[in-house]
Order: C-alpha cells, then sequence, then structure tokens
C-alpha cells in the first residue's frame, strides 16, 4: 500500500472450507516502523555481508 499509494488492500485467504475477505487500512505509523527496521537491519546484517563476498571475490 505504501508503495501504490493506496489508502486500503483487502486480505483474500481461499480455502477448502471458503473465503475470508479482510480489508486493511493503510497504517503511516506502522510503515514508519516497519522501514525504520529494516533499514536498520539492512545496515547491520545485509551490507556486511555483501561488503564481506565482495572483498572475497
Amino acid at each position: 500500500m505504501h508503495v501504490c499509494k493506496k489508502a486500503f488492500c483487502d486480505f483474500v485467504v481461499f480455502t477448502h472450507r471458503g473465503i475470508h475477505v479482510q480489508t486493511i487500512q493503510y497504517d503511516p505509523e506502522f510503515v514508519e516502523e516497519l522501514v525504520l527496521k529494516c533499514t536498520v537491519f539492512a545496515l547491520d546484517e545485509l551490507v556486511p555481508v555483501i561488503v564481506r563476498q565482495k572483498s572475497i571475490n
């Protein structure tokens, strides 16, 4: 929703017992926290591995 600039989306689950649809509202506070956590993870965990791999090759 953040990337597509949408205010909501429908979360749909199909099972042998039927279908469930739930509308999810965009939550800017949640997204802000999630982006921060993903950025920290990328910088702390992913970048060092990529740099290490490049220095080996």
